[in-house]
């Protein structure tokens, strides 16, 4: 019975308690973190296609200016 009990966390200390939630807090943090991260990557990638294809149109152009 008490091994039970032990599963379902009914002995479990307030200061037990308190640190689960500090630990599902920081938890909950550090994935937001990552999904802001993700999002910052997903526009870099997107920057980094626009410069390299406005790069490849300026050498276009100083090919015809040269000309």
């Amino acid at each position: 019975i008490y091994e039970k009990f032990e599963e379902l966390g009914v002995f479990r200390s307030s200061y037990e308690n308190e640190m689960l939630n500090k630990l599902d807090n920081i938890n909950n943090s550090l994935g937001d973190l990552s999904n802001k991260l993700k999002k910052l990557q997903s526009q870099m990638a997107y920057q980094n296609l626009v410069l390299t294809y406005n790069t490849f149109q300026l050498n276009d152009m100083k090919k015809l200016f040269k000309k």
